[in-house]
């Protein structure tokens, strides 16, 4: 299942009974899990986690899966088209899953009896095989996000959508779902907010400021971000309408985001007030050492 859901999600009062619908979910996939806390523990975790004793926590966890998120069309048209192109382009997945390279010897070769050039060559071959089993893990999860938002964009209402919530035992809120703000550049460059607000009076500065972050220009000063992308502004609007053409115009960071942030600075551009413009992509900001905090 991609996870999206249709409709918002049920709150949370206590650890089950919130998120999705049926009755099976809400029992197999809890606010927390607690499979890896001994039985005594989880009784106490029972009774304690609930919204009339922690409401900040509660409200939180509502607020989040609350929130309504939409598929940036233009953004998913254009993944789309390369995908079924081959892929293989912008971070794209290729349709092929990449092949582990064959041990370079025969089935019944032991190292012990093999002379030292046969055994430097297999101990090349296993870092070779580990690096390509990463990256078929990557490509999997690629693959399966792509096919996420594909269906959502199959279903009666793709242009809005929710998504349940859940946290850890540290208190780290993640959202449920194939598709997510917290995939891969796929993902996040796909789903937008559903509620657009009008650009306003700084909107553009910080759509330029957000292009030059996903681009990896993003340790400058604000004002220099945004006049980065200003300067630049000529060759990225002319590579919009073919993002594979123009691969080194989006960088490595991020460059589906960046698509996607510079395809509504055109729209706001071309609309003739930029600042009644509404959109709903997000700008991603850095946050504090949270690993320390």
């Amino acid at each position: 299942a991609i996870g999206a859901m249709q409709c918002p999600p049920d709150p949370w009062t206590t650890l089950v009974g919130g998120g999705y619908l049926s009755e099976r979910r809400k029992m197999t996939q809890p606010l927390m899990s607690l499979s890896r806390v001994r039985p005594s523990e989880q009784q106490r975790l029972m009774r304690e986690f609930t919204a009339e004793k922690m409401p900040e926590v509660f409200q939180c966890a509502n607020y989040l899966q609350g929130t309504d998120f939409a598929l940036h069309l233009p953004t998913v048209n254009a993944i789309k088209r390369l995908w079924e192109a081959g892929g293989g382009v912008l971070d794209v997945p290729t349709r092929e899953c990449p092949p582990v390279p064959e041990f370079p010897f025969p089935d019944t070769w032991i190292a012990e009896d093999a002379p030292e050039e046969e055994r430097v060559a297999v101990v090349r071959w296993k870092r070779t095989a580990a690096k390509i089993y990463e990256e078929r893990v990557k490509w999997r999860s690629k693959v399966r996000e792509i096919g996420g938002f594909l269906r959502i964009a199959r279903n009666s209402t793709p242009e809005r959508f929710w998504l349940p919530v859940f946290c850890d035992t540290r208190g780290r809120w993640y959202y449920r779902g194939i598709v997510k703000p917290q995939g891969s550049d796929l993902s996040r460059a796909t789903i937008p907010f559903a509620r657009k607000q009008a650009l306003g009076e700084r909107g553009l500065f910080w759509l330029r400021v957000s292009i030059a972050n996903h681009y990896g220009y993003d340790k400058a000063r604000f004002e220099q971000r945004a006049n980065w992308t200003i300067q630049n502004w000529p060759t990225i609007e002319r590579a919009l309408d073919a993002p594979e053409d123009f691969p080194g115009v989006w960088g490595t960071s991020a460059p589906w985001s960046m698509f996607a942030a510079a395809w509504e600075l055109r729209e706001a551009l071309n609309s003739g007030s930029p600042e009644t413009y509404r959109t709903g992509i997000a700008v991603h900001m850095d946050a504090t050492c949270s690993g320390l905090q």
